[in-house]
């Protein structure tokens, strides 16, 4: 599945430990003490970087005394023109992993009056590092990125705590970063919250965001910009209670297209770029009002640092509504697993896609979920299940969530990296009822490992079971596309025998079933009734009819296939139990559109 990354503005990083930046040749104003304002405060080093043209650095040393606090009760100045604030320049600070750092300087928004942020970006070409940035007044975020901001680096900071990284309470009353809020025209870009992935000081450029009022980062019109490296909601060590954020994670709201939250797979810091997000009162990450092809990759959602659960307080993610949304891997052959999504132990859904009206009225169409860990961890053992369904695709006020694909698109690149893990959730995979007017079709559900789910592994309609019907007439969820019905599985002379019914020309995946029986965990092969397919040849011809109370009473092709054993993916004996799903296709099966519900396969018996 080859994916086109949009080009992410970078800026030149800067620090303490980097010789050369874009800050180095500019003037530096020292904050030496405390004061609200007047000579050596921070409200005064702003004031003359905003008044001195060109980019300038902002240090500090403050005289000793154990952790310095700067608790203005006056708005500092918005900041105006290029500007790095270093917090990392304080004597005693230390830059390093989120965990591993030493953060000297406070930034105690307590005294400010309400509707005042603690820091106001109205420039492009903005750093700011080394700070505890906590308890903005209400109405207020601890870093506001002004309208039509371009160009702008928050890294190294911890945000809504103090910085012991260990405080709870001290949250600011809204966002913890919030970006071109509320801008009805103009769009922001090239803004980085954390790891920038340039291969330059990336371990030490995560922030620790949490405790805030509402979400912890708001993306609004803002588009080719960066989310990555930070945790998010818990301490600084990845763990512990009452760090959530009191809304999301993550919101990227109002045709906010083409940022990356996680990794970028490119190579370069892969394994830094993914953000751990937990214990959130509502989504771990939000997509919203109409925001599309936005990538989400690599990171790990409602899991602390032990991997116990931390969910979000309704789902991991949820894409409500957008379109040409990635979560997962793009099986590039570069960082695919690291690419993966693990997403656990969240209230609601793991991953949840909805065509609908969310302060922008869309279809969701076209998202891709591949290569995801839901429920579980990328080997398969841990069992931390969402509490609902691993992922569910709906919609509301007649809007459509058509095409969208779970697992493999079948083009034959990295298909075997695709497939994600559905495991110890309520459901596997739900397609619910289209609400009106809306259709729910085209969407491809194909390679996945589906097991140890309470119901059913995949469910159209969201109410059970949905039976075979004569010629198929019938619409809903994927056209409740009729499934397989395996009439005979067994091992005979070395190859593995398969023959049943199913529509003309339907692509069927067979797997082996889960402990259950019920469910498709390993993957075995893809073949085509009536067709040759990856050197598989349909060897029955004909139709035939069944009957039977789950399965319904109709009439399809026949199909019969034999595959040497040798060479499948997992071993088959006697005694394996082999399920089926179906996939409705047009002239090729890269143009497939429709997936069905897994079916009771039948015992190989050895004969």
């Amino acid at each position: 599945m080859k994916k086109n990354y949009k080009a992410f503005i970078r800026l030149a990083a800067a620090g303490l430990l980097i010789t050369i930046s874009l800050f180095s040749f500019g003037a530096q104003f020292p904050v030496t003490n405390t004061n609200n304002n007047g000579a050596g405060s921070l409200s005064n080093a702003i004031f003359l970087a905003n008044t001195n043209p060109g980019p300038d650095t902002i240090t500090f040393s403050l005289p000793e005394g154990g952790l310095m606090t700067i608790a203005p009760t006056t708005a500092f100045p918005a900041i105006t023109d290029t500007l790095f604030i270093n917090g990392y320049s304080q004597p005693g600070a230390i830059q390093g992993t989120i965990a591993g750092r030493t953060i000297r300087v406070n930034i105690d928004g307590v005294g400010l009056p309400i509707t005042t942020d603690i820091f106001i970006i109205s420039s492009h070409n903005v750093q700011i590092a080394g700070l505890a940035i906590y308890r903005a007044p209400n109405f207020s975020s601890g870093i506001r990125i002004d309208l039509a901001i371009n160009d702008v680096f928050i890294w190294g900071n911890y945000i809504g705590t103090d910085s012991t990284g260990l405080s709870t309470g001290l949250g600011n009353t809204y966002e913890g970063i919030t970006c071109n809020t509320f801008n009805s025209t103009t769009i922001s870009s090239g803004i980085t919250v954390g790891v920038k992935g340039d291969g330059s000081n990336d371990a030490n450029e995560g922030n620790l965001i949490s405790c805030n009022g509402e979400d912890a980062v708001i993306f609004w019109r803002t588009e080719s910009s960066i989310i990555a490296g930070n945790i998010i909601g818990f301490n600084k060590n990845g763990a512990g209670s009452g760090f959530g954020n009191a809304r999301n994670g993550i919101l990227v709201t109002t045709s906010s297209n083409s940022n990356n939250i996680g990794t970028n797979g490119d190579g370069i810091a892969d394994n830094l770029e993914g953000n751990k997000i937990g214990n959130n009162a509502g989504r771990g990450i939000f997509i919203a009002s109409v925001s599309n092809s936005n990538i989400i990759a690599g990171n790990v959602i409602g899991l602390d640092i032990s991997n116990g659960p931390a969910g979000n307080g309704t789902h991991g993610i949820e894409i409500n509504p957008g379109s040409g949304n990635l979560i997962g891997t793009n099986a590039d052959g570069t960082s695919d697993a690291l690419e993966r999504n693990t997403i656990c132990a969240n209230t609601g859904d793991g991953i949840r896609i909805v065509g609908g009206d969310f302060f922008g009225a869309s279809n969701s169409d076209g998202n891709i979920i591949s290569g995801n860990a839901i429920g579980t961890n990328g080997a398969g053992t841990l069992v931390q299940g969402n509490t609902a369904y691993g992922v569910v695709i709906l919609s509301n006020n007649d809007l459509n969530a058509d095409d969208n694909i779970i697992g493999s698109n079948g083009d034959g690149i990295g298909d075997d990296l695709e497939g994600n893990l559905i495991a110890n959730n309520a459901k596997g995979i739900v397609i619910a009822t289209p609400a009106g007017a809306s259709t729910h079709v085209g969407n491809r559900i194909s390679r996945n490992s589906i097991y140890d789910n309470a119901q059913l592994g995949i469910d159209l309609n969201n109410d059970a079971v949905t039976a075979n019907d004569n010629g198929d007439p019938d619409t809903g969820p994927n056209e409740l596309y009729n499934f397989p019905f395996i009439t005979r599985s067994n091992v005979q002379g070395g190859n593995l025998v398969i023959s049943g019914i199913a529509p003309a020309d339907a692509v069927i995946e067979f797997y082996i079933a889960d402990a259950g029986g019920t469910e498709g965990k390993t993957y075995l092969f893809t073949a085509q009734v009536n067709n040759s397919y990856l050197g598989i040849t349909d060897d029955s011809t004909g139709t035939a009819s069944y009957s039977d109370v789950t399965y319904g009473t109709g009439t399809d092709e026949k199909f019969g296939f034999s595959v040497p054993v040798a060479g499948l993916p997992a071993p088959v004996t006697s005694g394996t139990i082999i399920l089926a799903l179906s996939i409705k296709s047009t002239s090729t099966v890269n143009s497939t559109t429709i997936s069905s519900g897994i079916t009771v396969g039948v015992k190989g018996d050895g004969s």
